[in-house]
């Protein structure tokens, strides 16, 4: 009774250009087959552009929806809810839980929309001595989980197959064993609930400091206590960006109030009636209330959305009601800039300038414009994430030296990286001999992951500080395995790096040529990056945000890793474009010479 009177909304695709496509899961199972386990190798990326180029995206929107109410079997349906009970009856941590969390987190046969498959008996014989072993310690039974699905089985994320815009099978993920966070979320849904263990997604459709979203999994503990993860991982999963909302995806579908906007109100992905908003688990939430600043033109306008930024406009959220010019939104996260608007005819229809819900709550509103003009001083158009540290950090201990030997042999070390680099670093050096060789050299413990470096010098020293040309050497040699080689490090591309496996000795540099001997006196050098500094040579513009429109502040192109615009509104929200290259960037507000990013 629970599967059916839920059912309604339950659908899975099918069509030729799924069978197209079909072939990267098969090139997958032929790579592990041959023992190659690699996530991303260019085969499948090479694959996927071709299949895009030959038939068009996987858009499910070129597929048939099948509805499971007319398509499934019931004797499909009882041998799942078969297996589902057995595994609920030998499970001992079931014994906490009622029949309904049994029901919602357990029983569902699907995890999303993948076309329905018989799996529960396999994975329950396959895995629950996994669960049976780790009876009360959550910690080892992820533990478990993961040396048997990622380092056994060699499951993983592709980041190839976010392109593959719909829910793979579980046949197809069992031969494939790689797709993206929501795919291996599926994965880790339908093993666990195989051995009885009750465990959903929560998901984040914008996080409201960056572009994107994300989906990971969580287990329903007793008390009502929930222990979100990532798959493949053994630890509590904290969120690595903000969210203003974040929902749970359940089988049953109650989980909207009586009176909800139509499809014509606002975007039809914000009332889905399987979804929980789970937000408040999470993080800081508020009910919002905020007075039109544009009340709406058309009549009758009952329904509002709000909005964050995504990398190039405001995406809608959640919806909210509109009462005599006032706003009112549910459960929002803080801290976050939001911006409300109506829809109407597909479009967003601004209602108020951007505001900020602070952490206490408070609604700060900016964007208007003011009549106070000053400068804006910028380093990026796009905030530096903790991830970035993590690829700088493998530069530490790298060292700059200098020889008049092709081996380096007795080389003079004329700087040590000893903190992790920022995004552009420009060191002085200071060296008193000239020199024909000169070297970035990666230490072997490191992988290096060097984007660019560039060196500087002086025929003499009074003549003037020139960037040094020669020829371009380094190890390792290139080969069939190494796509990254050392001279990616001085192409001009901060988009390529350098990078090599732990274990190798490594290193980039010029040879300047005989009777070519320079003092070397700077170096600059970028770590591998998203490249969302500011890039010499890049030509920026800067947009501050006025009567529901990006403004320009004016346009420059860098000659130096910070950019300055004068004669700008103050306590506005801005954006900086790269107009040479790039996609991601993000609204900020200016405070105390600072970009706060939003």
């Amino acid at each position: 009774m629970f599967l059916i009177e839920n059912m309604s909304g339950k659908y899975f695709y099918t069509g030729e250009l799924i069978d197209k496509y079909d072939t990267l899961f098969s090139i997958y199972d032929s790579l592990h087959k041959r023992g190659d386990h690699a996530h991303n190798p260019p085969i499948i990326r090479q694959a996927m552009k071709k299949l895009q180029k030959q038939y068009g995206p996987l858009d499910s929107r070129r597929l048939t929806v099948n509805k499971d109410s007319r398509y499934l079997s019931s004797e499909y349906l009882i041998q799942n809810i078969d297996w589902a009970v057995e595994a609920w009856r030998t499970n001992p941590l079931l014994n906490q839980f009622d029949f309904s969390d049994f029901c919602e987190y357990v029983l569902p046969y699907r995890a999303g929309c993948e076309y329905p498959d018989v799996f529960r008996e396999r994975f329950y014989n396959e895995f629950r001595i996994l669960r049976d072993t780790s009876a009360n310690d959550t910690t080892a039974l992820l533990k478990g989980f993961r040396q048997a699905i990622y380092l056994d089985r060699y499951f993983g994320q592709s980041q190839t197959m976010w392109q593959y815009g719909i829910d793979p099978s579980v046949s197809q993920m069992m031969r494939g064993r790689k797709g993206s966070c929501n795919h291996t979320c599926n994965l880790y849904v339908w093993i666990m609930r195989s051995c009885g263990i009750p465990v959903a997604i929560d998901y984040v459709m914008n996080w409201a400091n960056r572009g994107m979203g994300h989906s990971w999994n969580v287990l329903i503990l007793e008390d009502g206590r929930t222990f979100p993860f990532n798959p493949f991982a053994e630890r509590k999963a904290t969120l690595a960006y903000k969210p203003s909302k974040v929902f749970r995806r359940m089988y049953s579908t109650n989980w909207l109030p009586d009176e909800v906007p139509t499809h014509k109100d606002v975007p039809a992905y914000l009332i889905s009636p399987s979804s929980k908003d789970v937000t408040q688990e999470y993080v800081t939430t508020f009910d919002v209330k905020v007075v039109c600043d544009y009340p709406p033109v058309q009549k009758d306008v009952r329904y509002a959305v709000i909005c964050t930024f995504g990398n190039k406009t405001w995406q809608p959220v959640y919806w909210g009601t509109i009462n005599d010019e006032i706003i009112n939104f549910k459960n929002m996260g803080a801290d976050v800039c939001y911006m409300a608007a109506y829809y109407h005819h597909g479009k967003l229809i601004p209602l108020t300038t951007p505001f900020i819900l602070t952490k206490e709550g408070e609604i700060r509103k900016i964007g208007g414009m003011s009549s106070v003009k000053g400068s804006v001083t910028v380093n990026r158009k796009y905030p530096r994430f903790p991830r970035m540290n993590v690829l700088a950090r493998k530069l530490v201990r790298t060292t700059i030296e200098a020889a008049n030997n092709s081996g380096f042999n007795n080389a003079d070390t004329l700087m040590e990286i000893i903190n992790v680099p920022m995004d552009a670093n420009d060191s002085l050096l200071s060296c008193s001999r000239k020199y024909r060789y000169v070297r970035c050299h990666i230490p072997v413990y490191r992988t290096g992951d060097l984007a660019e470096i560039v060196f500087y010098g002086k025929r003499s020293m009074d003549s003037p500080e020139t960037r040094l040309e020669g020829n371009i050497i380094g190890s390792p040699l290139p080969d069939e395995k190494n796509t990254m080689p050392y001279f990616m490090a001085m192409d001009g591309n901060h988009d390529t790096y350098f990078v090599k496996t732990k274990g190798n000795d490594g290193f980039v540099g010029l040879d300047l040529g005989a009777g070519n001997e320079h003092y070397i006196t700077r170096v600059q050098f970028y770590p591998r990056s998203d490249t969302n500094y500011i890039i010499i040579g890049d030509t920026y513009e800067l947009c501050y945000w006025q009567d529901n429109q990006w403004v320009s502040a004016g346009k420059q192109t860098a000659i130096s890793n910070k950019l300055t615009f004068d004669n700008v509104p103050q306590e506005a929200l801005y954006i900086l474009h790269n107009l040479s290259k790039g996609t991601e960037e993000r609204p900020f507000t200016y405070e105390n010479g600072k970009q706060i990013w939003w």
